[in-house]
């Protein structure tokens, strides 16, 4: 009777030392303008890469395109 009852604790114990290792996660504070900061940053950043995107799109396009007339220029007889 008394080993069941070592026993129950101890595997109480280690339910309730699981729960907390497993919800323990690590919290911080921040003021209302430092998440406001954070927000424009990340507003500023999205806007960033839809710049970056498109820009891209376009040099991928311009390099397309030269790819093309430089292909057209070497399949041309040499003039002289």
């Amino acid at each position: 009777m008394n080993v069941k009852k070592i026993l129950v604790v101890v595997v109480i114990g280690i339910i309730v030392g699981a729960t907390v290792v497993l919800s323990s996660e690590a919290t911080c504070q921040i003021t209302e303008s430092e998440l406001t900061q954070l927000e424009n940053n990340l507003t500023e950043l999205s806007e960033l890469s839809d710049k970056q995107s498109k820009t891209l799109i376009q040099q991928q396009i311009q390099l397309q395109e030269s790819e093309e007339k430089l292909s057209r220029a070497e399949q041309e007889p040499e003039k002289l």
